[in-house]
C-alpha cells in the first residue's frame, strides 16, 4: 500500500474539488459561519438562519464523548460530500480536537473506499490532453478547525502542529491524500512554518525525490525575486471535473444532428478541425455558448488550481475558458484582474487569457478558422505573453505544450532572446563546460519523460518531470506527482514571516523574531504620532509591512 501525502494550501475548503470534507460544528449541530453555506445549497438548505444549526438527524452516540462524525447523506451527487463533526467546544484542546479530525479521516476515507471517488475527467482549453493531471488517491480535506469560533482562538500554534501531525499519522497508513485548507493568509504561513520545524520537516516531503527538489528551488527562487510568470494549461482542471478536449467536442456533437457515418469521421479529424465541421453543420449553433452551459455546474477548482495561484506571482497565463483561476485566487484574498475585462485598478495580479473566457461566448477560440484569424483578434495578447516570456522565467503547469498559438508565440521569442552561455538558464553541461544557447524562457513541469518533447524543447524551456516513490502504477502518469512538486515549491516560495504579529501563534516564534515582534509592536504603536493631516498617505508603505507580518488592516486616529 502506498502512503498518502499531506498538502497544505489557503482557500475556501467548499469550492475545492475534493471527495470528502470536514463541515466543524459543535455537538448540538451549532454552525454559525454563514461563509460554509455561500457556495452550497444543498447545505444551506438544511441550515436553520436563525438558530445558526443544523436541521440533522445525528448517528447513535452522537456527541463530544461519543461519535463526532458523519455524512451528510442528502448532499448533491458529484459534489464532495460534506462530513459534520464536531470540533469545536467549551475548554477544548488542541489534542481533543485532533482526535475528531482523525476520525473524520478514518470514516470518511472508509467510505470513499467503498463509494468510489468523486468523478472527474481531463481539462479544457487547448489542444491535446496528455496533461491532464489525473488522481489515484482520494483526497480529503480538512479546514483549520477550531481556531474561528471553535474556542481554540487563543492556541492557534498548538492546533496547526495537532492537525499536521495526525494528518501525517494518518497518511503512512492509508493510501489516501489529505489537504489542510487555510482561510486566511496568515493561518497558511503558521501551516507551513509547523510543516517545516525540526519534528515535521522529514515527514513533509518524504517521496519528492532530490533532483525535483532541486528543480522546485530553482523556481521558488524565481518566484522570491518577483520574475516566476504561472502558464495554466488545460491539465489542471481535470481535478475539477472538466471535461477533456475530445469529451468536450464530443459533448457538443451530441447537440448536433449528425448521423453515425458523419460522427465517425468527425473522430478522425484533428481536434480543431472537428470543432470547424461542427460550426458549418449548425452554423446557427453557437459553439461558445453551448460551452458556457456545459461549464456552467462546475463551481469548483481544483487543488492545483489552488497551490499555483497561492505562490508569490503576479502574473499568470491561460489558454482555459473556465474560471476556476480567478475563483481561487479570489477565495485567498488576492484576486486577478482579468485584461480587458476587470477595470479594478486596484488589483495587482493579472490574468491573461489566450483563447477567450466562457463568460464572453463568441471570443472563444475553438476551430481551426479560430486560430487562424488568432493573430488578428488576440495579437495585443500575443505580444504581452512574448514579452513575458523574454524578460521573466514562466513555469508551464497542465499544458502540453502542443496549442498552435503557443508555438508562434515562442517562434518569436527564440529570435529575440540573446544567444549566450548561461549555466542557470541552457540545457546543462559539456566536457567543455556550461553547454552555449539561448537563455530558456522557462521550464515545462510535465507528467512523462518523452524523448522526442524533451529534443523539441531543450533549447527553450526546461523539461521537469517531477517523480515521486509512492505513487500508485508507477508506470501510468500520475497528477500528484505534479500536485506534490507543486506543494513543495509553494513552500518554499512563500514568506512564513506572515504570522509573527498574531499572539495566538507566539510559542511558534523564534528568538529573533519575538525581539522582531517587539520592535514591529512599537513601531506601529508610534505610527498615529508620526503624521497627523495627511490622512495616512506618509505611513502607509509602513502599515502595509505591518500587514505583510500578520498585523491585521486597521486604521488608527490621528493623535
Amino acid at each position: 500500500m502506498a502512503p498518502g501525502h499531506v498538502f497544505v494550501t489557503q482557500g475556501d475548503l467548499t469550492r475545492l474539488h475534493c471527495d470528502a470534507w470536514l463541515l466543524p460544528t459543535a455537538a448540538n449541530l451549532w454552525a454559525p459561519q454563514e461563509s460554509w453555506f455561500e457556495y452550497r445549497k444543498d447545505l444551506a438548505g438544511v441550515r436553520d438562519p436563525d438558530r445558526k444549526v443544523l436541521d440533522l438527524e445525528t448517528p447513535a452516540g452522537w456527541g463530544a464523548a461519543g461519535v463526532r462524525t458523519f455524512p451528510f447523506a442528502a448532499s448533491t451527487a458529484g459534489m464532495p460530500r460534506p462530513w459534520p463533526t464536531i470540533t469545536g467546544a467549551h475548554g477544548l484542546t488542541a489534542g481533543w480536537i485532533a482526535v475528531g479530525v482523525r476520525e473524520f479521516l478514518d470514516t470518511a476515507f472508509a467510505d470513499v473506499t467503498r463509494r468510489g471517488p468523486v468523478a472527474g475527467s481531463g481539462g479544457v482549453g487547448g489542444v491535446g490532453g496528455s496533461a491532464s493531471l489525473t488522481r489515484t488517491l482520494p483526497l480529503l480535506g480538512v479546514p483549520f478547525v477550531g481556531t474561528g469560533t471553535g474556542g481554540a482562538h487563543l492556541r492557534k500554534a498548538e492546533v496547526a502542529e495537532a492537525l499536521l501531525d495526525v494528518a501525517y499519522e494518518f497518511v503512512a497508513h492509508a493510501a489516501c491524500d489529505v489537504v489542510i485548507v487555510a482561510f486566511e493568509p496568515v493561518a497558511f504561513a503558521a501551516l507551513q512554518r509547523a510543516r517545516s520545524g525540526p519534528q515535521r520537516s522529514a515527514r513533509a516531503f518524504p517521496s519528492l525525490d532530490e533532483a525535483a527538489r532541486n528543480d522546485a528551488d530553482r523556481l521558488a527562487a524565481h518566484a522570491r525575486r518577483g520574475d516566476l510568470v504561472a502558464f495554466v494549461g488545460a491539465g489542471l482542471g481535470q481535478a475539477a471535473g472538466l471535461p477533456s478536449w475530445g469529451r468536450l467536442l464530443e459533448d457538443l456533437a451530441a447537440h448536433i444532428d449528425i448521423d453515425d457515418v458523419v460522427r465517425t469521421e468527425l473522430a478522425q479529424l484533428d481536434f480543431t478541425d472537428q470543432a470547424q465541421v461542427l460550426k458549418m453543420l449548425e452554423p446557427e449553433k453557437e459553439l461558445g455558448v453551448l460551452i458556457k452551459d456545459m461549464f456552467e455546474p462546475f463551481e469548483r477548482y481544483s487543488l492545483a488550481h489552488s497551490l499555483v495561484t497561492r505562490l508569490p506571482v503576479q502574473h499568470f497565463v491561460t489558454t482555459n475558458y473556465d474560471q476556476l483561476l480567478e475563483w481561487s485566487a479570489a477565495d485567498q484574498g488576492e484576486p486577478l484582474r482579468v485584461l480587458g475585462k476587470d477595470t479594478d485598478l486596484e488589483l495587482r495580479r493579472w490574468l491573461f487569457k489566450l483563447h477567450g473566457c466562457v463568460t464572453e461566448p463568441d471570443e472563444i477560440v475553438l476551430s481551426r478558422q479560430d486560430y487562424l484569424r488568432y493573430e488578428h483578434r488576440r495579437g495585443a495578447l500575443e505580444g504581452i505573453v512574448q514579452a513575458l516570456l523574454i524578460t521573466q522565467h514562466m513555469l508551464f503547469v497542465g499544458f502540453s505544450l502542443t496549442d498552435p498559438n503557443f508555438h508562434r508565440i515562442i517562434d518569436e521569442v527564440r529570435r529575440l532572446l540573446p544567444a549566450r552561455p548561461d549555466t542557470a538558464r541552457t540545457g546543462g553541461e559539456t566536457k567543455n563546460g556550461p553547454k552555449a544557447g539561448s537563455r530558456k524562457a522557462g521550464t515545462a513541469v510535465l507528467l512523462q519523460d518523452k524523448v522526442l518533447t524533451r529534443r523539441l524543447w531543450e533549447d527553450d524551456l526546461e523539461i521537469v518531470v517531477p517523480t515521486a516513490s509512492d505513487l500508485v502504477g508507477a508506470d501510468a502518469p500520475d497528477g500528484r506527482a505534479v500536485e506534490i512538486f507543486l506543494d513543495y515549491l509553494l513552500h518554499q516560495a512563500w514568506d512564513h514571516r506572515r504570522f509573527i504579529l498574531d499572539a495566538a501563534y507566539e510559542e511558534m516564534l523564534t528568538d529573533d523574531e519575538t525581539r522582531l515582534r517587539a520592535a514591529l509592536h512599537a513601531l506601529r504603536s508610534a505610527l498615529p504620532a508620526v503624521a497627523k493631516d495627511d490622512g495616512g498617505a506618509l505611513t502607509a508603505p509602513v502599515r502595509q509591512l505591518l500587514e505583510e507580518y500578520g498585523l491585521p488592516p486597521k486604521v488608527d486616529p490621528p493623535t
